[in-house]
C-alpha cells in the first residue's frame, strides 16, 4: 500500500469519525454530575438549533516535506420536527487533494427523506444531486442534537473548570472523558461504525479494542444549561485504529497523527427557521 492511498483511507476514516429546557441558572453547589444530568434534559426540549464545527488533522510520514493538515468544517442548521437539515461543509485536504465545498439538505416527509447534494466546482457553479431514502446511514454527522445527547450521556468522571465566554454565552467547562470500553458503543449510536465498516478497513470490532479514554471538555451555559460547545483530542484513537487496520504499514512510512481535535459550537436554540431544499436543486 502505497503513502498516498495510507493517507487517503486516513482521510476517510477520520471524516467517518468526525464524528451529534431548564431555566434558572447553574448553581456553584451542583455537581458537574447534576450539571451534565440537567444539560440533557435542556437537549430534550430544543425544537431546532444551529452548530458550526471545525475538525482538524495534523499528520506527519516519511516522505513528506512537511506535515500535512487537513481541515474540515461544517456550518448546520436543524429543525428537530420533521427532522430537516442544511448544511455547507468544506474540506480542505492540502497536497492531498485540495478543497472541497459542499451544500447538503435533508428533509423529512411521510417518513422517507429527501435529499438534496451540491458540489460548488471550480468555476463557482453548484451541481446538485437529489434522491430519496428511507434511512439516514451515512448523515448521522450532521445531527449536531443526536452527537450532543450521546456524548453527554456517554461520558463520566467530570471536573469542573474555568467560566468563559462561548460565542457571546457565560459557560462553564466541564472536562471528562468517554472510557475506551464505550467507545464501541458510543460509535454505534452515532452512526459512525457503520460508516467504518464500509470503509473496507478490517474487523471493526478488533479495531476498537483496547483503546484509550477519550477525553472531552462540554461547555454549558450559567444561565439555560444548554451545552453550548464541545471539544475532543482524538489523536490517540486515531492512531491506534490505523495501527490495527493498516499494520505495519504505518510504521513503515512513520505515520503519526500528531492532531486530530474537533470542536463543535451550538448556536441559535429554538431560533431556525423552516428548512426547504431550493428550487435549483430539485430543478436539477
Amino acid at each position: 500500500m502505497n503513502a498516498k492511498r495510507i493517507l487517503a483511507a486516513a482521510l476517510s476514516l477520520t471524516l467517518a469519525l468526525g464524528l451529534t429546557a431548564c431555566s434558572g441558572g447553574t448553581s456553584a453547589g451542583e455537581t458537574p454530575e447534576e450539571v451534565l444530568a440537567k444539560a440533557q434534559q435542556a437537549m430534550e426540549e430544543v425544537k431546532s438549533m444551529g452548530y458550526d464545527m471545525d475538525m482538524t488533522m495534523t499528520m506527519e510520514a516519511d516522505g513528506l516535506d512537511e506535515a500535512l493538515e487537513i481541515l474540515t468544517t461544517y456550518q448546520v442548521d436543524t429543525t428537530m420536527d420533521p427532522l430537516a437539515v442544511k448544511a455547507n461543509m468544506e474540506i480542505d485536504m492540502g497536497e492531498l487533494g485540495g478543497s472541497t465545498q459542499m451544500q447538503i439538505y435533508l428533509v423529512e416527509q411521510d417518513g422517507s427523506y429527501q435529499i438534496a447534494t451540491g458540489t460548488v466546482g471550480e468555476d463557482g457553479q453548484t451541481t446538485w444531486q437529489t434522491g430519496v431514502t428511507d434511512s439516514l446511514t451515512g448523515m448521522e454527522q450532521l445531527d449536531g442534537k443526536a452527537a450532543m445527547d450521546v456524548y453527554l450521556s456517554s461520558a463520566k468522571s467530570f471536573t469542573q473548570g474555568a467560566t468563559e465566554t462561548v460565542n457571546g454565552t457565560e459557560a462553564t467547562r466541564y472536562d471528562g472523558v468517554i472510557a475506551g470500553a464505550d467507545l464501541e458503543e458510543v460509535l454505534e449510536t452515532s452512526g459512525t461504525l457503520e460508516q467504518l465498516d464500509g470503509l473496507g478497513l478490517g474487523d471493526m470490532s478488533s479495531m476498537l479494542t483496547d483503546l484509550a479514554d477519550l477525553p472531552i471538555s462540554i461547555w454549558i451555559a450559567k444561565d439555560t444549561y444548554y451545552p453550548v460547545q464541545y471539544e475532543m483530542d482524538m489523536a490517540a484513537m486515531m492512531q491506534t485504529m490505523l495501527e490495527k487496520s493498516m499494520g505495519s504499514d504505518v510504521a513503515d512510512l512513520g505515520m503519526t497523527i500528531s492532531q486530530l481535535t474537533t470542536k463543535m459550537t451550538l448556536r441559535d436554540f429554538n431560533n431556525i427557521p423552516e428548512i426547504q431544499i431550493p428550487s435549483e436543486a430539485m430543478a436539477g
